[in-house]
């Protein structure tokens, strides 16, 4: 079983040196601060999406600072903060991502509507740019990537400038549209850059004794306890005022993501018997544990239960509780706050919510209580036990994702998540048994039958039966004249209800109840897509129904979905 530390890492140091101590000075550091972005619109079952896709069946075992404030896109979804590249300055929103190594963004010959919507990056306005011309490409877990070629310019982060290789996109998902940041800021291992030979941004800040220490500091306000404002990345030193206690140094366990082991998950003080690893990954809001775990967790809940469709489920009062969930490394225990799994509303008016914790994953509240930082050269984990600032998101927002979590030796897991596998596309069936309003295969075609008659017009004085309907998807009028004895294919026609989640250049991007996402339907033309676009502008929750039938589907038509508390 693997459990994925995605945390709003409250102060999460990736260390690559020697052990620090609370008196180090602050010399030499550069911060970049975070700031809370109101205009995000957060959706649970996107988080979902993202994160099934992200780690899609992973096999894990696995003499200056400069400060970046950071944007924290609520609640708690996303971080990011400014980077300035080239010379004059171009500056960059980026997503700083312990869970990748590549720094990328569009580049101006980008024509993509996601590109358009960015800021991009003009090698031309730099006097100090490169050409490498080496051809890049990266594929996320969440299906989404980029693809262009490489460069190499100044890259300033908080005041530490280092010459660093650069991804410059040409062409990108549609998905990044949606996000309010430009592009990445990998932090992992240069081990899964996407190009080898490449060296991070930490490796030749090291190199280059950029910085005063090795290693990056991070601290990721909750929008619960601090209104998701005062957040940063530190890069080369740490900030005593984000923490109380002592640095835990916690062994990265294999190089590439920040792989740690956890040793016990606890409620209230209370061991639940779960050892596992986990990846410390700024760049996800989820948590994965397996069914037992979750299942353990829950059981400790008053009025939790395990839903068919929505998974774990919490009272809404849980919100002023008191308890709280421990994960232990290094034979520390870092505590989250139980207040922090009434996250998401189910929307039925049942006055529950979504678990962050669910069958399959937590969100990133983890970090926001236990501040942790990296330390590359020693590989190792620094963890701050009850952070003065901190927040408690990892349980927080551990949502559900629907699918089964198959572990297996040691930290290795599959991930599977089975969706609906359709049915043939048509069955045979008598003509006479037809009715109006039922379905039946006209020149190729699935349509709804609207009138059926029968006549004596044939030279032999047989029967025949008229059938007039409309293509189930175009509308359009379709006839035949069939015998009543004759076998007719009749459609298989299936409908489901998705969530809408987000649009992005004309698709439909939707979530099933069981978490299985969709992202392959058209918003369709005419009055039925603008009404879904203008209800998805309105940022009111809507269901679409998807109609299938013979290879086709399409979206037919839509609702609001029921409130919840």
């Amino acid at each position: 079983m693997k459990i994925s530390a995605f945390a709003s890492l409250a102060f999460l140091a990736l260390a690559h040196a020697a052990p620090i101590n609370k008196t180090t000075p602050l010399k030499n550091v550069y911060a970049i601060p975070l700031t809370r972005d109101p205009q995000f619109k957060p959706s649970t079952r996107a988080q979902m999406a993202k994160m099934r896709k992200r780690y899609p069946g992973t096999r894990i075992l696995h003499s200056t600072t400069g400060e970046v404030p950071i944007v924290d896109v609520m609640p708690d979804l996303e971080y990011y903060g400014s980077v300035s590249v080239g010379t004059p300055a171009q500056v960059f929103k980026l997503n700083f991502d312990t869970g990748s190594s590549d720094i990328w963004f569009p580049s101006t010959t980008c024509k993509a509507t996601a590109c358009r919507k960015h800021t991009r990056f003009n090698p031309e306005r730099s006097s100090t740019f490169e050409n490498d011309g080496r051809p890049w490409t990266i594929t996320y877990g969440d299906g989404s990537g980029a693809s262009g070629v490489l460069g190499v310019d100044l890259v300033d982060v908080g005041g530490i400038s280092v010459r660093q290789t650069i991804g410059l996109a040409t062409a990108e998902s549609s998905s990044f549209g949606s996000s309010p940041s430009d592009g990445l800021f990998g932090l992992g291992f240069a081990s899964i850059e996407s190009v080898s030979g490449v060296s991070t941004f930490l490796d030749n800040a090291i190199a280059n004794e950029a910085l005063a220490l090795p290693v990056v500091s991070v601290f990721l306000p909750s929008q619960r306890l601090f209104n998701g404002l005062g957040g940063q990345y530190l890069f080369g030193g740490i900030d005593s005022t984000k923490y109380t206690g002592d640095l835990t140094y916690v062994p990265v366990t294999k190089k590439g993501y920040w792989q740690v082991a956890i040793e016990d998950v606890g409620y209230n003080g209370q061991s639940l018997g779960v050892a596992s690893q986990g990846i410390i990954d700024t760049g996800t809001t989820l948590i994965i544990v397996g069914d037992e775990a979750a299942a353990s967790i829950h059981s400790n809940i008053g009025g939790a239960f395990n839903h068919p469709s929505h998974g774990w489920l919490v009272p809404c009062s849980l919100r002023d509780s008191s308890d709280h969930i421990s994960f232990t490394m290094a034979n520390t225990a870092f505590k989250v706050a139980v207040a922090d799994l009434a996250y998401d509303d189910v929307g039925d008016g049942s006055g529950r919510r979504q678990a962050p914790i669910e069958i399959r994953h937590w969100e990133r509240s983890y970090l926001s209580k236990n501040r942790p930082e990296a330390t590359p050269g020693r590989r190792q984990t620094k963890l701050r036990k009850n952070p003065t600032r901190t927040i408690t998101t990892l349980l927080r927002n551990l949502l559900q994702l629907r699918g089964t979590l198959q572990p297996s030796v040691m930290s290795d897991y599959e991930q599977n998540f089975e969706c609906a596998t359709p049915p043939g596309l048509t069955f045979p069936l008598q003509c006479s048994a037809l009715r109006t309003n039922g379905h039946v295969v006209i020149k190729g075609r699935p349509c709804k039958i609207v009138d059926m008659s029968t006549s004596q017009t044939s030279e032999h004085g047989h029967a025949e039966v008229h059938l007039v309907a409309t293509d189930v998807f175009t509308g359009n009028k379709l006839e035949n004249f069939f015998g009543p004895a004759d076998n007719v294919d009749v459609p298989n026609i299936s409908r489901r209800e998705f969530q809408l989640v987000n649009i992005d250049d004309d698709f439909l991007n939707l979530m099933a109840a069981d978490g299985c996402p969709k992202d392959d339907v058209k918003l369709p033309h005419g009055e039925l897509g603008d009404k879904i676009k203008a209800g998805f502008d309105e940022e009111r929750e809507l269901l679409i129904t998807i109609t299938a039938a013979m290879g086709e589907e399409a979206a037919t038509s839509f609702k609001e979905a029921p409130k919840g508390c």
